[in-house]
């Protein structure tokens, strides 16, 4: 049977690096809006009060539809921060955690006994490239020391 490699559009999220970057989003991004959102609801609970009693009548359920009206927008504007923020993070973080899968794989293959016959590659656009290259390195030098011995 012939595994294609296929690219996947979320990377797994299953991997214990991306649940913990989803949830360190979310805290923060939400800790944020809670903030904002207080210091907007402060702010304007503070100018009802300094006004007369006569104008908070008349102008209290304005001001309600206007706190309503930024709950609803700077909610919406938090959750599509939270989704544009959290695919891009799951992007770069997959450049990051799939290479390390592979060079796990290989150094499993190693301590079973098995030298991969392919040197280590990494997708355009991965990031420990260094550590690659030291891997292909090492895998040719056992290569080498097999053939000799």
């Amino acid at each position: 049977m012939v595994r294609h490699n296929q690219r996947r559009i979320l990377p797994n999220i299953a991997w214990k690096a991306e649940r913990y970057f989803m949830v360190l989003e979310f805290v923060l991004l939400m800790a944020t809006m809670v903030y904002l959102l207080y210091l907007i609801f402060t702010t304007i609970y503070g100018v009802v009060n300094t006004m007369a009693p006569v104008n908070q009548i008349t102008l209290g359920p304005l001001f309600d539809k206007i706190n309503f009206l930024l709950l609803v927008r700077i909610t919406l504007l938090f959750c599509a921060a939270f989704l544009i923020n959290a695919l891009l993070g799951l992007f770069f973080l997959h450049r990051v955690t799939g290479p390390l899968v592979r060079f796990k794989t290989v150094l499993n293959q190693i301590a079973e006994g098995s030298v991969p016959n392919t040197d280590v590659v990494l997708r355009k656009g991965d990031f420990p490239i260094d550590v690659a290259q030291a891997l292909t390195q090492a895998l040719r030098r056992i290569r080498q020391w097999r053939r000799q011995g």
